[in-house]
C-alpha cells in the first residue's frame, strides 16, 4: 500500500525544516505587545508575481513580496493572522500589509520590507 504520509506530506511540510514547501522559519512578531513573538513555517516568495485578469483582453500583472501560512501554524491564542504584524524572516524584518484569502487553510499575506532594523523586535 501507498504510504502517502511518507512520500507526500512529509516532504511537503518538511518536518520543521527547511526543505518542505511549507519549511521556511520565521518570527511572528504581534503588533500588540501584550503578545510574544512565536515561530510558524511559512511559504515565502520575494518577487511573488500575480496575474489578475480585469477584462478578458488586458490581464494586469503585479510583482510583490508575499508569504503563505497555514491557518494551523498559528498557536490556539493568537488564530488569527493580522494587518499590522510583523514577520521576520532570516533577520529581515517585514510589516503585513495585507492578508488575503488563499486556498482553505491558508492565507496570503503581502509583506513590505521595513528599510532599517528596529529595537523593538527580537534578533
Amino acid at each position: 500500500m501507498f504510504d502517502f504520509d511518507k512520500f507526500i506530506n512529509r516532504p511537503c511540510i518538511g518536518e520543521g525544516l527547511v526543505e518542505g514547501i511549507f519549511g521556511r522559519k520565521a518570527l511572528y512578531i504581534p503588533d500588540n505587545k501584550e503578545f510574544q513573538p512565536f515561530d510558524v513555517l511559512i511559504d515565502f516568495h520575494k518577487g511573488y508575481q500575480e496575474v489578475k485578469l480585469k477584462t478578458a483582453e488586458a490581464p494586469v500583472t503585479s510583482m510583490g513580496i508575499a508569504a503563505f501560512i497555514r491557518l494551523c501554524e498559528m498557536p490556539k491564542n493568537y488564530p488569527k493572522i493580522l494587518q499590522g504584524d510583523h514577520l521576520q524572516i532570516e533577520n529581515q524584518t517585514f510589516d503585513i500589509i495585507n492578508v488575503e484569502y488563499h486556498i482553505p487553510g491558508t492565507e496570503k499575506v503581502v509583506l513590505h520590507e521595513q528599510c532599517a532594523p528596529s529595537p523593538l523586535y527580537y534578533p
